[in-house]
C-alpha cells in the first residue's frame, strides 16, 4: 500500500517502538448482545425501511453491519483533540487519523444473529512506518477485531489505520481534495477498476448527504471532528469540506452487493429487497481519495466469475475513492 521506510528518522522509529510496546501485549476484551434497534436504525439509515421493519432475534446481520457494533467506549474527557476514540494514539506528530483499508473474513456457516452475545477481541497487531509518494513520514496500524458467538468464531476484520503527521499552514491541498501526498497509489479510474471484468454489472447513484453521515456517525458513536466540524477539517485538516467516513462507504458498497445476491430484485423498489443470509467469504478494501460530504458519487458492482466481485465508488470527478474486492463461499460450501 505505501512503501517501506528503511530511512525514517530515529525519531519516528521512536515513536511507533513505543505506540507498539504499550500494547504488544494486550488483548482488549468486550461483550455485547447484538440489539434488534441498532440494525433497523442501519436499514432506516440506508433507506430500507422493509428491512428495518422486520428485525427480530435470529435476523442475519448483513455482511459490514459489525461496524455498528461495538462502538467506542471513550468518555468525553479523554478522547483525542479531533475527537476520535484514545486507544490507539501516537504521540505527536502523528495524529491525524485515516481509515486507509482492510479486510474483513466470514466463517462458513456461522453468521452473526440479533440477539446474539458476542465476544469482541482487539488487538493492535503492527505498527509501521511508511512514506507516502511525497516522501513524509506516517504510521500505520493494523488492528485486528475478532467477534465470536456461542458457536465460535464468526468475523475476524483486520484494519490499517494511518496515522499522519498534524497538518501546517503550508499543507498543500487542491479544489476536488487533500494533496496528492494523501492518495493512495492503485488504479484511479473507473476504466482501470474495469479492465478484464465481466459484462455482468450493477451500479447505483448516492449523495453523501449530511443527514446520511450525522446518522452514521450516530451508529457508530463516530465523534471524529472531521466529519461535522467544517472549521476543524477546513482549517486544522486542511480538506476543502467535511468527510465521509470510511466504514459508511464500505457499508454502501456491501448494500449495493446484497442486491446482487437477493433472492428477488425490483429495480423499481430496491428498498423492498427480501433479507436472506450472507454468502460473503472475504472482503478486501481500500480507500483511495476522500469522500466528500453532500458530494453525489455512483456505486459500481463487477463480477469477476467464480464466485468473485469488483466494487468501488466513483466520485463526481470521475476518480475512485474507494475499491474492494468481495469473494462469495459457493454452493456447496455453504452447506
Amino acid at each position: 500500500m505505501f512503501s517501506e521506510d528503511a530511512n525514517s528518522s530515529m525519531s519516528t522509529q521512536a515513536v511507533a517502538a513505543r505506540l507498539q510496546a504499550t500494547h504488544q501485549s494486550k488483548v482488549y476484551k468486550r461483550t455485547q448482545r447484538l440489539d434488534g434497534n441498532q440494525l433497523s436504525l442501519l436499514f432506516y439509515t440506508l433507506n430500507r425501511p422493509n428491512l428495518g421493519d422486520n428485525v427480530r432475534d435470529g435476523t442475519v446481520l448483513p455482511p459490514g453491519a459489525h461496524l455498528i457494533y461495538f462502538t467506542p467506549r471513550t468518555t468525553t474527557n479523554r478522547l483525542n483533540e479531533d475527537g476520535t476514540d484514545s486507544t490507539f494514539t501516537a504521540e505527536p506528530p502523528f495524529q491525524r487519523r485515516i481509515w486507509g483499508g482492510g479486510e474483513m473474513v466470514w466463517e462458513r456457516a456461522n453468521p452473526l444473529l440479533v440477539g446474539d452475545t458476542v465476544l469482541e477481541t482487539t488487538q493492535l497487531e503492527t505498527c509501521e512506518v511508511k512514506r507516502d509518494a511525497q516522501g513524509d513520514e506516517m504510521l500505520l496500524l493494523t488492528v485486528a477485531r475478532r467477534l465470536e458467538n456461542g458457536k465460535g468464531l464468526a468475523v475476524t476484520d483486520r484494519r490499517h489505520v494511518l496515522l499522519r503527521q498534524n497538518a501546517t499552514s503550508n499543507s498543500r491541498t487542491t479544489e476536488k481534495g487533500p494533496s496528492q501526498s494523501q492518495r493512495h497509489p492503485g488504479p484511479s479510474t473507473a476504466q482501470a477498476l474495469q479492465q478484464g471484468a465481466n459484462p455482468k454489472a450493477l451500479s447505483r447513484t448516492v449523495r453523501l448527504d449530511e443527514v446520511t453521515v450525522f446518522r452514521y456517525s450516530a451508529l457508530t458513536f463516530n465523534s471524529h471532528r472531521i466529519h461535522y466540524s467544517l472549521p476543524w477539517a477546513r482549517d486544522v485538516e486542511k480538506y476543502p469540506q467535511l468527510l465521509a467516513q470510511g466504514p459508511l462507504g464500505i457499508t454502501l458498497l456491501l448494500d449495493l452487493w446484497g442486491d446482487s445476491r437477493a433472492t428477488q430484485q425490483s429495480d423499481s423498489d430496491l428498498e423492498d429487497r427480501p433479507q436472506m443470509p450472507t454468502s460473503a467469504r472475504k472482503l478486501t478494501y481500500q480507500s483511495m481519495k476522500p469522500l466528500f460530504v453532500n458530494e453525489t458519487c455512483n456505486l459500481n458492482m463487477l463480477e469477476r466469475g467464480a464466485g468473485m466481485a469488483l466494487l468501488w465508488i466513483q466520485k463526481e470527478d470521475g476518480t475512485v475513492g474507494m475499491k474492494a474486492e468481495i469473494e462469495c463461499f459457493q454452493l456447496q460450501e455453504k452447506l
